[in-house]
């Protein structure tokens, strides 16, 4: 999503290198719109795997929210 999507100045590099070397990701299988949709389906189905676990598995929570929250 970041290579599509993401602010260049951010990142800290450019954007748009996925699509010019030619691979295959989310965003042009699916479109931008339904590659955050599915982003956050797999994080739900994340979080809810990790329901039965107490606050120990919070760093796991964080990273798989940081993972498709994240813009840099």
């Amino acid at each position: 999503m970041l290579n599509v999507a993401g602010d260049a100045e951010k990142l800290g590099k450019g954007t748009g290198t996925d699509a010019e070397a030619g691979k295959t990701t989310f965003p042009q299988l699916l479109g931008v719109d339904g590659a955050r949709s599915y982003a956050n389906d797999l994080l739900a189905a994340a979080l809810g795997a990790l329901e039965g676990f107490d606050e120990r598995a919070d760093p796991l929570r964080a990273l798989a929210r940081y993972i498709v929250t994240r813009d840099r």
